[in-house]
Parts: structure tokens; sequence; C-alpha cells
């Protein structure tokens, strides 16, 4: 946290929510803040939130459309005179509309899918051979054989390949979960990364049995996979595992694309025929293979973020130390035994020490002592020595239900409190959240102690001013000791859980849609209550995904 958030005795008020005090930002959230019920001791099981189940469409060249599972129809242009062949399409986000795209450009929205523009009407150098749609729905972006690259709506140009000389031709294309990039991938396999897009490696001057047709990305950002017309599957980055193919088997017809599943734990391939075939986490909700079509399927997407829920992390600390597969104890640290500065500068009067890091009778222990402690690169001496656990080396993920439950320090009120004494606050600076991979922002603050008071916020970057709809800071009954702190973080939206009670939504495009990793640690805070030794305990940390 590159900056804690000081709240003020005024924004308090004899409400169960205490509502954080700032500048209002310069786009705001909408919020809403709910009144907690009492603590209890279980946990908030992901399986009580309405979750939406998986499906898939498959297009023809002449428009046609055909959905499965949960995958709605919400039209074709089947049985409609088109200019050019259908060559691709993409689901929107919440899996309730569609897009097409024709060789010549054109563009087809269904359901909740908006029309952002078209190269219909434009002469193109090359045709399109697909379509990638932004993760928040807002745009597109269509590519043509050459690699030319079009943008939509909120899409962004991040460049493309159309002045360069290809050995092969482009496609297929895939998007960053965060919008910022794409990739572009050409029938010999060759891969080519714009924006924030990472080059995880190519088939490119490798013998190939037969050519690429298509590739997916994973949710997470952390990889892609390459489809051959024989089903052959080639995986890149550490996220995109290979859950097998069809490679070597005999095909009625060839494979001509596929889809990730939304946890990126499967994949579906689907035929010119519309049979589709499934590995991983991928389930079978039919195909038109078998079916007399009027012309061949030339692609497939999958929209939709719903689902079973899967436990994707989960650390009981039942060892006798810390499991360092899991956690770095300090903070971003070059080696486990390092120490590190503080997080959060002005604001904390801590170094982060792997020492004061343990785990026993079933619990994590960061622990905060009053003793001179010095930061391994920079000789820098801070008054307080604190720990802190991070997974950002181990294990970081887009999207889910975040949960821990955690044995929170209490003291009197004191001085920068906004409780006052004899009241029990909130000690130290306790903090359990979410931060971004590739930058330090944005944030989801699950647990946050300031002061005196458990809060929970989200900001998206180091200048943004926070309104109180960005945040609040629920009265419990009992401030300190065990309670279960969760947030679900969907697409446009986080929901925030205290002891198994919705305490707060914000809902905004401006939730992030890229990786994160977990943080918790106990600061010594500069400008409120502190007091040492103190600990926090950590029972559990879990995350759920669809």
């Amino acid at each position: 946290m590159k900056n804690a958030h000081i709240l003020t005795k005024k924004a308090v008020a004899s409400v169960a929510i205490v509502a954080l005090s700032f500048v209002p930002a310069t786009t705001a959230l909408a919020g809403t803040l709910n009144h907690p019920a009492a603590p209890v001791a279980n946990s908030l099981s992901p399986s009580s939130i309405a979750s939406v189940a998986q499906g898939y469409w498959m297009v023809a060249s002449d428009g046609g459309t055909f959905s499965f599972g949960d995958a709605g129809f919400f039209g074709s242009m089947g049985g409609t005179h088109l200019n050019a062949p259908i060559v691709g399409m993409a689901g929107t986000p919440d899996g309730q509309g569609y897009w097409m795209v024709a060789s010549d450009g054109g563009i087809f929205s269904f359901g909740d899918a908006q029309f952002h523009g078209s190269t219909g009407a434009i002469h193109l150098n090359q045709p399109m051979v697909g379509m990638a749609a932004m993760p928040d729905g807002g745009g597109y972006w269509l590519v043509a054989s050459d690699g030319g690259v079009f943008a939509f709506g909120s899409a962004h140009f991040q460049g493309s390949t159309g002045s360069i000389h290809l050995n092969k031709p482009i496609v297929g294309m895939a998007s960053t979960p965060d919008g910022g990039g794409y990739w572009l991938v050409a029938s010999d396999g060759g891969i080519f990364a714009f924006g924030d897009a990472h080059f995880f490696g190519s088939m490119g001057g490798t013998h190939l049995n037969r050519a690429i047709v298509g590739m997916a990305s994973n949710p997470g950002g952390g990889g892609y996979w390459l489809v051959a017309s024989d089903g052959g599957i080639f995986s890149f980055g550490p996220q995109a595992a290979f859950f097998g193919s069809m490679g070597g088997t005999r095909l009625n017809a060839p494979i001509v694309g596929m889809a990730s599943t939304p946890d990126g734990r499967g994949y579906w391939m689907v035929a010119s025929d519309g049979g589709i075939f499934t590995f991983g986490d991928a389930a079978f909700f039919g195909s038109m293979g078998g079916t007399h079509l009027n012309a061949p399927i030339v692609g497939m997407a999958s929209g939709l973020t719903g689902g079973p829920w899967h436990l994707t992390f989960d650390d009981e600390f039942n060892e006798t130390q810390l499991n360092t597969n899991n956690w770095q104890p300090n903070w971003l640290g070059g080696s486990n035994s390092e120490v590190t500065p503080d997080v959060s500068g002005s604001y904390e009067l801590s170094c982060y020490d792997p020492k004061q890091v343990t785990v026993g009778g079933g619990s994590l222990i960061l622990t905060a002592l009053h003793q001179p402690c010095t930061t391994t690169k920079s000789g820098e001496t801070y008054q307080y020595d604190s720990g802190l656990v991070n997974t950002r080396a181990h294990y970081y993920f887009t999207y889910g239900f975040i949960e821990a439950r955690i044995w929170v320090p209490t003291s009197t009120c004191g001085s920068g409190d906004i409780p006052e004494a004899p009241a029990t606050c909130v000690s130290d600076f306790p903090t359990f959240w979410a931060s971004g991979v590739s930058s330090s922002y944005p944030e989801i603050d699950v647990m946050e102690g300031l002061q005196g008071l458990a809060c929970f916020h989200y900001h998206y970057n180091s200048h943004s001013a926070i309104d109180p709809n960005f945040g609040g800071c629920p009265t419990l009954s009992q401030p300190g000791g065990w309670h279960v702190y969760a947030a679900d973080w969907e697409p446009g939206r986080v929901t925030y859980y205290y002891d198994g009670e919705n305490v707060g939504t914000i809902t905004s495009q401006l939730v992030p849609n890229n990786p994160m990793f977990l943080i918790l640690s106990l600061g010594v805070p500069a400008e409120w209550t502190d007091q040492t030794p103190a600990s926090l305990q950590i029972d559990y940390v879990q995350v759920w995904q669809h």
C-alpha cells in the first residue's frame, strides 16, 4: 500500500458504517454499504454466491449461430445475404451477447454486444480473419491476414504487422485480460505481441504437421495456447497448462478454432463440422457434429465468467514453518532472508523482517516488536521490526473469492484513533489485500486497520483520491479477535464480506481485470495508536475461482 488512507473524526456518525473521508475521485464509483451482523466464526462459502453456468457458441460462415450450455442464443445472420463470409466471433464478458466479423470487416452484434464500428465499407489490403473483444465489452479489435489491426470503441491500437513481411498469414488473435494488449498468431505458429502482451514463445521456425488455425489466451494473462487444424495443441507461459489434444487422432473435419474456460483450467476445440472436443475442466454441452450444416463452422467463443467454484489457493498453516512455495516473508525482497523497507512510506515506522514471520498452532503469526530494524540493501534503520508475507513470486490470479480468517490485535483507543477512549480499537496497522502484479496499483484492500477501525476499500492508482463510495469501516461489536474477511472480485465489481455479511459493493469500469497477488502484514503506524509487542494471526487464506 503506497498510501495509507487517513480518516477524519468528522467522518464518523452514529451508524454501523464509517465512511472514509477523502477528496472526491475524478471518476466516482457506485457503492452500497450494509450493516454487518454479529461476528461468526465460520467462513462464507463461495458456493452461496450466485454463479453463472458455462457454455459456448459456434458460428458458421453464413452467420448461423449455435449455442450450448447456458450460452444464450441472441440471434444470427443465418438465412441473410452477406457481402462476405463470417470468419470469427467474440463474446461479451457477461455472456449476454456476441459479435461476428466478416472477411470484409463487417460487424454484426447481438444481445448486449454494442456496435462500435467496422471496416465493412473500407477497402482492405487483405481480408479479416478474426477478432478479439475488450474485457469490459466496450470495444473490439479486428485483424487481417497481413496482421493489420483495426481498433473500435474502448479498444486501443497497440501495433500491428500490417507493414511487415510475414512468412505466413495471420490466422487469429487474443486479448490480454486488462485489454492493454493482444497477441497475433500466424499459420506457422509465429506469435506477435503488442501492448502489455508478453511473448511466451511460439512455433515459428518449427516443422508442424498441420497449420495453426487459432489461439486462446489464459484468462489470467500468463500464457496462451495455439491450435492446429489436426487438433494439435501448443501451450506457452506459466498459466497455460497442456490439458490434451487431438493431434494424432483421425478427425472427420479439421479444427477451426478454440476457446479457454473462464478459469483457464481447460479449453474447447471446434471442428468445421461443428464437432466439439473438451480438455481439462471444459465441460461438453453439445455439438453440431453429425448434423447437416448449410455452411461450415469457422469459429467459437465463450464469454461466460461463471461456473462451479474451484479452490485455487489454500494455506491453512498446519506445518511448523512457512510454506515458501506459497509465500515470501518480506516485501518483494530478492531472497526470503532479506529485510525490506516498509510499504506505505511515511505512514509506517516498521521494516519487514522474515524473523517476525512464524507458523505455529495452526496459524501464521506476524509479529511487531519495538526494536531497531535495519534493511538489508539500503541499510535504513526503523524503530520497529514487523512481519509481512506476499504471494507475488508464487501465486497470482484474475477474479475470484478471496477469504482469510484473521485474529486482529486491539488496544484502548488513543491519539489519532477515530473511536475515543475508553473504547477498544484495532491496534497498529494490520492488512489483508491484493495488489497488481504488473504495477503496485490498483489495490483491493479487504481489511486494513485504520485509526482504530477495520476498513475495506479500493483504489486504482497512487494519485486517486478516494470518496466514501470507495470503501467503508463497518462497526463490529468486537473490533479485534477472530473475524473472517472476504472479497468477491468480479468483472467491474468487488463485494466485501465481514463475518459472512455483505458490508459493501463497489461497481465500476475501474475495477481491475489484471492479475493480482496477496499480501498480509502487521505494520506499525506513524499517525495513530500502536501497541507492541503485537501479533496478527491468520488461521487460513483461500482463493476460489470459477
